[in-house]
């Protein structure tokens, strides 16, 4: 009879444990599968982010190319009053001097 209760304790404790072990694989597997779900979210929100900003960047590149444009920067040189040079004097030293120290 001792032998079948310890046999029946050990066979208690054996079961206690594998138990134990599928509880905790269980919560793990649920944990991870929760994270995996979560990251999903996130990178399913970042992508959208993403093509927000893309769209923002291409009409920033576009008003910068407009504001750059010959026609703009002529409207922008009369708005300041500025007359367009025709001959230009450039002015050539002949001496080429240099200090030493």
């Amino acid at each position: 009879m001792k032998k079948t209760k310890i046999k029946y304790k050990k066979l208690q404790l054996v079961n206690k444990l594998l138990l134990g072990l599928i509880i905790f694989t269980g919560v793990g597997f649920i944990i991870v599968t929760n994270d995996i779900a979560v990251q999903g979210f996130v990178l399913a929100e970042l992508k959208t982010d993403l093509l927000i900003m893309e769209k923002a960047n291409a009409e920033y590149e576009l008003t910068a190319l407009r504001l750059e444009s010959m026609a703009n920067v002529n409207e922008r040189a009369k708005e300041l009053k500025m007359v367009k040079v025709n001959d230009v004097e450039y002015i050539s030293v002949t001496d080429t001097s240099v200090a030493i120290k």
